[in-house]
């Protein structure tokens, strides 16, 4: 069943909101960290350990931007990677960069956009906006790939733009990738380019816009799903999907509704190895 904001909006916070918890749940940042087993992954890399946020939501951001980055720095990563949806107006450049600056990675630090990076911008007015995220050091990726380089190893990370507005082009992000035997990594704001990624080569997807649902219900779940996957129930966590391991990030920011019930915001953590027979 798909609820709208709408209907949510007029039925849930008012209850929730008067318990409190769901203040709580809202502002309550986690961190989740997973160890993942990669055919394709060399062993030199063994214990690589990628950071990723998703959905910061900037302009209704309830977390303070400190925490965000003293967790995500906490975990020394060496890639740090930002799954869209950063924010949506001019005015929330300054928040940008207070956001996003602080950030550390060893080797890289990559982006691409969401639905809601592009909602409220002009042409201009967006090239500006990526721009700025270019001037603060992070790299963003429009259906592109970058090789980044770790010591003597290198794989691909490839952002697909984003599906949500019809923005992703996965024949031309994987464009630049040759067939030299590296691990991709790829990453879009939502798992509907994933029909898209089936005949690659692809050892890991990276995710989120789904915000896991962020209303979950008893009972119900999450009445709100706003991708193909999340209609058939897929729309948090790990899965592996006709062979691609993907992970939806449930995100740190809200839309629609300033409250999450029964989906704490989070920072994914990744430490990554060879899978071995």
């Amino acid at each position: 069943m798909v609820v709208s904001h709408k209907v949510i909006s007029t039925i849930v916070p008012v209850g929730a909101a008067s318990l409190g918890w769901a203040d709580y749940e809202t502002k309550d940042l986690t961190l989740h960290k997973l160890r993942l087993e990669l055919p394709n992954w060399p062993h030199q890399l063994n214990g690589y350990k990628i950071v990723q946020l998703s959905d910061l939501h900037l302009e209704t951001l309830h977390i303070k931007l400190k925490a965000i980055t003293e967790l995500a720095n906490s975990q020394k990563p060496d890639l740090l990677v930002i799954t869209g949806d950063i924010a949506t107006a001019r005015s929330d450049l300054n928040h940008v960069t207070q956001a996003l600056a602080p950030l550390q990675a060893k080797d890289a630090r990559i982006a691409v956009m969401g639905n809601n990076d592009y909602a409220h911008f002009s042409h201009t007015q967006f090239d500006e906006y990526l721009r700025h995220i270019a001037s603060l050091g992070i790299r963003v990726l429009i259906n592109e790939a970058v090789k980044v380089t770790s010591g003597t190893h290198a794989y691909w990370v490839v952002g697909v733009d984003d599906p949500a507005t019809a923005h992703d082009n996965v024949p031309l992000a994987f464009a630049q990738v040759p067939n030299d035997g590296l691990p991709r990594l790829v990453l879009a704001h939502s798992t509907d380019c994933i029909d898209g990624l089936y005949n690659r080569k692809v050892d890991l997807f990276l995710t989120g816009h789904t915000h896991g649902g962020q209303i979950v219900l008893p009972l119900i779940g999450a009445p709100i799903r706003n991708t193909l996957l999340a209609e058939e129930g897929i729309y948090a966590g790990y899965h592996v999907i006709n062979g691609i391991r993907v992970y939806i990030n449930v995100g740190i920011g809200t839309s629609g509704i300033p409250l999450r019930i029964g989906v704490k915001p989070e920072i994914a953590v990744f430490e990554l190895y060879q899978k071995t027979v």
